[in-house]
C-alpha cells in the first residue's frame, strides 16, 4: 500500500485546479500528491464548452493564460417565442472543446511537476485508523486526504452512500454536435443562442447553439438543459425539445447523434465533505441557473487547496470547514444566488402567458441585475450592450 498525503481522483478541471493551487502555494506539494483518472487524455467529454467570466478569473488565479483553442462569443441572443434580447461584449464568454481544454490544463500541471496516472480507475475506498485505503485498477494507496473530482456520477459519492434517495440536485442535458461551415454567422460574428422557448413545455432551462472548433474543423454544439430545480414538477421530453430546436435552425435531425449527461448542482442539503474526503467540481455541485460547470470546477480547486493546507497545518482532517470555505470563495459563493435565481425563473415553466410578460420585462430586469447584483450573471454585466 503506497502512502500519499493527497490523492486526487479525477483529472478534469476541478482535480487539476486542486493540484495546481497546491503546487502554486508550495512547490513541494508536487511530490506529496497524486492525480488518477480512469480515462486516457485527451478524452471526449460531453459539454457545451462555455467558459464564462468566472472561468477566466479562475484561470487568472491559477496564473494561467486562457486555453489556446477557443472561440470568443461576442453576441448572445436570449430568445423566448418571438421575443429576442441581444447582448454584446468583447467577449461575452468563450467556447472550448473539452477534450482539448482538459488536456491542455493537465499538461500545465505536469509541467509544474504534478504526476497524473491515466487509465487508472477507482474501485473502492475504506477508512483506516491512519487515513483512507484507496483501491484502484492499478494499485492501493493510503491517503491522508482524498479530493473527489470524479464528476456528476461520482464513484466516491456513490461508495460513501452520499446520494439523496429522492429529488437529487441533478440537471438533465442532451447534446448533439454536427459539422458546420466557418462562414456561418455563429463563427463569423461569434454568435451564441440561448432559447428559453422550451420553458412553455415545462423544461426548466433552455436550448443552446454554440459554435465550436474540434481538430481544427467547425462544428455546431447544440443541446437542451433542464435544471430540475423544481423536482416535484413533471418531466418533459428532452429529445422532443432538442429535435424541435435543431429543425428550427434548418438542420436535419439525427437522433443517433444525440448524447445525454447529468450535471449535479450545489444545494444546501447535499454533503460536500466527510472526514478526510472533499468533493469538488461536478461531484460537489455547480450552477443550476445555466448549468455552467467549467468555471466553478476551476474555482473549487482553490477552495479545496486552501482546506488541504489548513488540514495539514492544524493536523485536523475532519474537513468540517470545507463548506464554509466554498461559501466564502469569491466565485463559489455566487452559487447560492444562482440557485435562488434558478428557482425563481424556472418557476414560470409551463405558463406561456406569464413567460411572455416576463420576457417583455427581461431587458429591464437584466439591467437591474447587472447594476445591483452583477455576480448573478455569467457575463461581464457592466460592459455589455443590450438590444431588444
Amino acid at each position: 500500500m503506497l502512502p500519499i498525503d493527497v490523492l486526487i481522483i479525477g483529472a478534469g478541471p476541478a482535480g487539476i485546479s486542486s493540484a495546481l493551487h497546491l503546487v502554486n502555494a508550495d512547490a513541494s506539494w508536487a511530490s506529496r500528491l497524486l492525480v488518477i483518472d480512469k480515462a486516457i487524455f485527451p478524452r471526449e467529454k460531453l459539454c457545451g464548452g462555455g467558459v464564462m467570466r468566472f472561468g477566466e478569473q479562475a484561470l487568472w488565479r491559477l496564473r494561467l493564460p486562457f486555453a489556446p483553442c477557443q472561440i470568443p462569443i461576442r453576441e448572445a441572443k436570449f430568445i423566448y417565442d418571438q421575443h429576442v434580447m441581444t447582448l454584446r461584449a468583447q467577449p461575452l464568454f468563450r467556447v472550448v472543446h473539452r477534450a482539448d481544454f482538459d488536456d491542455w490544463l493537465l499538461r500545465q500541471a505536469e509541467r509544474q511537476g504534478v504526476i497524473a496516472r491515466q487509465s487508472e480507475a477507482l474501485l473502492d475506498l475504506q477508512y483506516t485508523e491512519n487515513g483512507i485505503h484507496v483501491m484502484t485498477s492499478q494499485a492501493q494507496f493510503l491517503a491522508k486526504l482524498v479530493i473527489a473530482a470524479d464528476g456528476s456520477n461520482s464513484a466516491v459519492r456513490r461508495l460513501l452512500k452520499l446520494q439523496r434517495p429522492t429529488h437529487p440536485p441533478v440537471a438533465r442535458l442532451l447534446e448533439v454536435v454536427t459539422p458546420a461551415k466557418q462562414d456561418l454567422l455563429a463563427f463569423r460574428d461569434g454568435v451564441a443562442i440561448f432559447d428559453f422557448s422550451c420553458m412553455a413545455q415545462g423544461i426548466q432551462g433552455y436550448c443552446w447553439d454554440f459554435p465550436a472548433i474540434r481538430n481544427g474543423e467547425a462544428w455546431m454544439n447544440r443541446g437542451v438543459y433542464d435544471s430540475r430545480v423544481h423536482a416535484q414538477l413533471p418531466l418533459s421530453s428532452l429529445p422532443n425539445a432538442l429535435e424541435h430546436h435543431v429543425t428550427k435552425q434548418g438542420e436535419i435531425w439525427d437522433e443517433a447523434a444525440m448524447n445525454g449527461f447529468p450535471i449535479r448542482w450545489l444545494d444546501e442539503e447535499s454533503a460536500v465533505s466527510v472526514p478526510r474526503i472533499m468533493l469538488v467540481g461536478d461531484a460537489a455541485g455547480v450552477d443550476p441557473l445555466f448549468g455552467e460547470g467549467i468555471s466553478y470546477a476551476l474555482a473549487y480547486g482553490e477552495a479545496a487547496a486552501i482546506s488541504v493546507v489548513s488540514a495539514f497545518e492544524q493536523g485536523d482532517f475532519s474537513c468540517v470547514s470545507y463548506r464554509e470555505q466554498i461559501m466564502q470563495h469569491p466565485i463559489l459563493r455566487q452559487l447560492r444566488g444562482r440557485r435562488n435565481m434558478a428557482k425563481l425563473l424556472y418557476n414560470f415553466c409551463g405558463h406561456p402567458t406569464r413567460l411572455r410578460l416576463l420576457w417583455k420585462a427581461a431587458p429591464l430586469l437584466f439591467r437591474c441585475l447587472a447594476w445591483y447584483r452583477p455576480e448573478y450573471l455569467p457575463f461581464p454585466a457592466r460592459q455589455i450592450k443590450i438590444e431588444h
